[in-house]
């Protein structure tokens, strides 16, 4: 985070809004609740870093160090969320209330996740311009696309700016 502060990405200001977020939520909910939104977030983070742990060439462009980051820190995430089902079955195990949480949990995600993205596009001088758009729609429907590597898996990587991760994700977890 202090790489990103030092080349003027607002790391620390998002982190403190989406902290907010959360602490006013958590005033509102009783301890099974919060466990089943924090199930529903591991989740979520469970199924990119699936995807990044199966397609090297995702992470084959950024700088060696955020690569292995990103790597490692995916094998971090499978662990979080095999943590907290097991905290999940023993306990709660409801769910009906796992599927309520994740009706809050997909949009407020998707809503930080992409209104992140656009403010680091933005402070980075990449946001208008024409060599971003073009990049996200040739990775979005184009990049690697063959039949062993269905569209979703691409677009789940595409940081987040369009919702067809959250019918994606939706699918996955409930039908």
């Amino acid at each position: 985070n202090n790489w990103l502060e030092e080349n003027n990405l607002p790391v620390t200001q998002l982190q403190h809004s989406t902290d907010n977020m959360w602490n006013f939520v958590r005033k509102f909910l009783n301890k099974n609740l919060w466990l089943a939104l924090t199930i529903c977030v591991e989740h979520i983070t469970v199924v990119y870093a699936s995807v990044f742990l199966a397609h090297r060439e995702i992470l084959e462009n950024m700088h060696p160090q955020f690569e292995q980051i990103w790597r490692w820190h995916a094998v971090e995430e499978l662990e979080h969320k095999a943590v907290a089902m097991d905290v999940w079955y023993a306990t709660v195990n409801n769910n009906f209330l796992k599927n309520l949480a994740m009706l809050f949990v997909l949009p407020t995600y998707m809503w930080y996740v992409g209104k992140n993205t656009i403010i680091f596009l933005h402070a980075d001088g990449e946001l208008w311009k024409w060599s971003t758009w073009k990049d996200m729609i040739y990775f979005l429907l184009f990049y690697n696309t063959n039949p062993l590597v269905p569209i979703f898996y691409n677009i789940l990587t595409l940081l987040h700016l369009i919702y067809v991760l959250y019918f994606y994700i939706y699918y996955m977890c409930f039908c």
